[in-house]
C-alpha cells in the first residue's frame, strides 16, 4: 500500500510541479547565458539568474502543497471541499506545461550537441590545460612535439635560399597533420634562422622535446640533403640521413625526403610507421620554383611593396600549371592582404581573392590554410563570422596546428562575449607559435577584451620583451593603459609607435581624459585628415572615449560602409561601452548578424 504522504503529494500535483519548475529553470539560465553577451550585460547576471532559480525550488514546492488552480482562480488546499475534483484538472494543464518545457530543453539539447561547436573547445581545453601545466612544472613536454628548424643553405649560390627555406617548410607542413603531435608553427622555428643557438633554449622556448635540422648543398645538377633528428632532453639524435640527387625535378626531391623523414619520425615519436601520402599535387619543376620563390619572399616581406611583388611568381606558378593548389591558395592570400591594406580596391579585390581560394579548395579538397583564408575573406569583408567560424573549424579538423586559426578564433570568440573560449583559443595559439609577429600579444588580447586589464598589461609586456618594436603591440600596450587610466604612460609609449594614423588617436584620448581638450582636438583631426578614408573604426574609437556619443555613432556608420575590417571590434572594445545601450549601435550589431 502507497504511503498516504506520497499519495498526497501526487494528488497535490507537487512532484510535477517540481519537475516542470527544473525544466523551466534550465531552460531560463541557458538562454540569460546566451543572452548576457549579447546584450553587454555583466557577467554577474548568469550567477544571479541561478541563484534565484535556486532559492525559488523550496517556495515553488511550498505553494504546490499549499494553494490549488481552480476554474475560479487560486485557492488555500484547506478552502477546498471534498466534492471539488479540481486536482486533476490542474494536474492535466502541468502535464502540457511539462511536455513543452520538455519540448523546449530537447530542442535546445538537439542545438547545442548538432550545431555548436563544444567539441572543438573542448580539445582546446585540454591542450592548454596541458600547457599550462607543462610551465609550471618547467619540465619536458610530456606530448609529442617537434620543431622544425630552418636548413641552412650550404651552395655557394645565396640565391638558392628559397630552396632550403621551400624543405623546411615542406616537412613541416607534412608533421603538422599528424594527429597529437605538438608543431611549433614555421614563423617561430624561422625566428632562428641564421643565429648561433643553443638547441635546449631553444626547444625550451618554443615548449617541445624533439627538433629537426638539416642542410642544403646545390651544385651543378647534384644537391645534397642532410637532416638529423634530436632529442632535446638528450641531446640525442634520434636519426640523420643524407640524399643525394639529381636535381632534374626539385618537386620530387622534396617529396621524397619529406615522406622518408616524416615515416621515420612517426615510427620514433608516435609508434606508428604508417607511411603518410604525399601532401602536394606533382607539379612541373618549373611552377613548384615559382612558388617556392614566391613564398620565400612572401615569408620575408616587411611592406607592403614586397608583399605585392609576389604576387608575380604565384602567377607565374600557376601559368605553368593551373592546377597547383597551393599557388591558388597563396595568390588568394596575397590578395587577401592587399585588399585589406587598400592596395586593391575592396570592391573588386574580395571577389578575386575569394575565386582564387575557391579554385584551390577545389583542386584540394583538403587543403587547410585554403579555408583559413577562405574564413578570413569572409570576415574582413564580408563580416560573415558564422561562415568564417565554420570554415575555421573545418581547416582545424584537416591540420590541428595552424597557430594562426585558433588566433582568428579567439577574436571570434571575444565578439561573442564567449571570453572563456577566447582565452582558451588564444592560449593554444601561443603555445604553437610562442613568437608568432602576429600572434603576439593575442592572450593580452583575449584578457583585455574581458576586462581584465591588469592581466593584459601583464601579458602585452611580457610580449614585448620578444619584439619591443613591434607596431601591433606598442598599440595594444598603450589601449590597455587608456583602459586601466594610466594616460600619462599612454602618451609616452605613443612617443615609440611608428604607426602615423593610431600615434594620434591614442594622443586624443588620453589628453581628453587629462583634461586638455585643445590637445585632443588637435591630435583628432590629425588622425582624421591620415585615416578617415579607411580606418573610421579606430576615429570611431577617440570619439567614444571622449564621450562624444552621437559622433563616434557616425563613424561607426562610416566604418560599416567602408568594410573596415576593424569594426568586427565592435563587440569587443571596452572603449565603446558608452554607446551599447544606444539604439543605432544595437541596429549596426544586428547588421553584422555577429551573435
Amino acid at each position: 500500500m502507497a504511503d498516504p504522504f506520497f499519495t498526497k503529494l501526487k494528488e497535490r500535483n507537487v512532484f510535477k510541479v517540481g519537475v516542470a519548475y527544473l525544466v523551466l529553470t534550465w531552460v531560463v539560465v541557458q538562454v540569460t547565458s546566451e543572452a548576457v553577451p549579447a546584450l553587454h550585460l555583466p557577467d554577474w547576471v548568469n550567477t544571479f539568474v541561478f541563484f534565484i532559480g535556486a532559492i525559488g525550488f523550496p517556495f515553488a514546492i511550498f505553494f504546490a502543497w499549499a494553494f490549488e488552480i481552480t476554474p475560479d482562480g487560486i485557492k488555500k488546499e484547506t478552502d477546498l471541499s471534498s466534492e471539488e475534483a479540481v486536482f486533476a484538472h490542474s494536474g492535466r494543464k502541468l502535464d502540457f506545461i511539462i511536455i513543452g518545457l520538455m519540448a523546449v530543453a530537447l530542442g535546445y539539447f538537439i542545438y547545442e550537441s548538432r550545431f555548436q561547436t563544444q567539441p572543438i573547445e573542448a580539445v582546446i581545453e585540454e591542450s592548454s590545460g596541458e600547457t599550462a601545466q607543462q610551465e609550471i612544472s618547467t619540465k619536458e613536454p610530456v606530448k609529442p612535439s617537434i620543431a622544425v628548424l630552418p636548413f641552412v643553405n650550404m651552395s655557394s649560390d645565396s640565391e638558392q635560399e628559397y630552396f632550403s627555406d621551400g624543405i623546411s617548410e615542406e616537412i613541416l607542413n607534412v608533421l603538422s597533420k599528424i594527429p597529437n603531435l605538438h608543431v611549433t608553427s614555421r614563423s617561430s622555428s624561422f625566428s632562428f634562422k641564421g643565429k648561433d643557438i643553443d638547441l635546449k633554449k631553444v626547444a625550451k622556448q618554443l615548449g617541445v622535446n624533439h627538433i629537426l635540422e638539416g642542410s642544403v648543398r646545390k651544385s651543378g645538377t647534384k644537391v645534397r640533403i642532410t637532416a638529423q633528428l634530436i632529442e632535446t632532453s638528450s641531446d640525442r639524435h634520434l636519426w640523420s640521413e643524407t640524399y643525394d640527387r639529381e636535381l632534374t625535378d626539385v618537386f620530387a626531391i622534396q617529396d621524397e625526403l619529406s615522406a622518408a623523414i616524416v615515416a621515420v619520425l612517426k615510427i620514433k615519436l608516435m609508434g606508428d610507421s604508417t607511411a603518410l601520402k604525399a601532401v602536394m599535387h606533382k607539379v612541373t619543376p618549373e611552377a613548384h620554383t615559382a612558388f617556392l620563390k614566391g613564398l620565400h619572399y612572401l615569408n620575408n616581406s616587411k611592406s607592403n611593396d614586397e608583399i605585392q611583388t609576389t604576387l608575380k611568381y604565384f602567377n607565374d606558378a600557376i601559368l605553368l600549371d593551373n592546377n597547383y593548389a597551393l599557388a591558388h591558395a597563396y595568390r588568394g592570400i596575397v590578395l587577401n592582404i592587399l585588399t585589406k591594406v587598400d592596395r586593391i580596391s575592396r570592391t573588386e579585390g574580395p571577389q578575386i581573392a575569394r575565386m582564387a581560394i575557391e579554385r584551390a579548395i577545389e583542386i584540394d579538397p583538403e587543403l587547410a590554410i585554403a579555408y583559413q583564408y577562405l574564413a578570413l575573406n569572409k570576415l574582413w569583408f564580408d563580416f560573415d563570422s558564422k561562415g568564417s567560424r565554420l570554415d575555421l573549424e573545418f581547416a582545424l579538423t584537416l591540420n590541428p596546428n595552424i597557430a594562426e586559426l585558433y588566433g582568428v578564433l579567439s577574436n571570434l570568440q571575444s565578439m561573442q562575449g564567449k571570453h572563456r573560449q577566447a582565452l582558451l583559443y588564444a592560449q593554444k595559439a601561443e603555445s604553437l607559435d610562442p613568437v608568432h609577429r602576429f600572434l603576439l600579444g593575442v592572450v593580452s588580447r583575449a584578457y583585455f577584451y574581458q576586462g581584465d586589464y591588469q592581466q593584459a598589461l601583464a601579458e602585452v609586456e611580457k610580449a614585448l620583451t620578444i619584439l619591443p618594436d613591434l607596431s601591433h603591440l606598442l598599440l595594444l600596450n598603450a589601449r590597455v593603459e587608456l583602459a586601466i587610466g594610466n594616460y600619462e604612460q599612454a602618451l609616452l609609449i605613443s612617443n615609440k609607435m611608428l604607426d602615423r594614423e593610431t600615434v594620434p588617436m591614442i594622443r586624443s584620448m588620453a589628453y581628453s581624459k587629462m583634461g586638455d581638450k585643445t590637445k585632443s582636438d588637435e591630435e583628432l583631426d590629425t588622425a582624421i585628415k591620415l585615416a578617415a578614408h579607411h580606418s573610421a573604426f579606430g576615429i570611431a574609437l577617440v570619439y567614444c572615449f571622449r564621450d562624444e556619443v552621437e559622433q563616434c555613432l557616425d563613424w561607426l556608420d562610416i566604418a560599416y560602409k567602408q568594410k573596415d575590417a576593424a569594426i568586427l571590434r565592435i563587440t569587443m572594445s571596452p572603449f565603446l561601452k558608452p554607446v551599447y545601450q544606444e539604439k543605432r549601435y544595437k541596429e549596426l550589431v544586428l547588421k553584422m548578424n555577429i551573435y
